[in-house]
């Protein structure tokens, strides 16, 4: 729904704003389908800053029962990932 889809984006500009202040926190996707896609601007690369983002962002999908591989597929980067949204007998196949 958009309300989970800026909740999610909310949650993590929240977790964000402490330890990284100057991070930008934005949304964009398909409204209609429920996709959510975020970005997250931050001045230069950091490997903390990413974990934040995706252990807050994983966290919510997990709870919502959401999923983070609907619209494209998973893809090799975000793998070890699935298990946040896709039972373990899902994965295996």
């Amino acid at each position: 729904s958009t309300a989970s889809m800026k909740e999610t984006t909310d949650r993590v500009a929240e977790r964000l704003r402490g330890d990284y202040p100057e991070a930008k926190v934005y949304q964009f996707g398909h409204i209609f389908d429920g996709n959510l896609h975020l970005n997250v601007w931050y001045p230069s690369y950091d490997a903390g800053l990413r974990k934040v983002i995706e252990d807050t962002a994983y966290a919510f999908v997990t709870a919502n029962r959401g999923s983070i591989s609907a619209e494209h597929g998973i893809g090799q980067l975000k793998l070890s990932s699935l298990e946040h949204s896709k039972p373990s007998t899902a994965i295996k196949l």
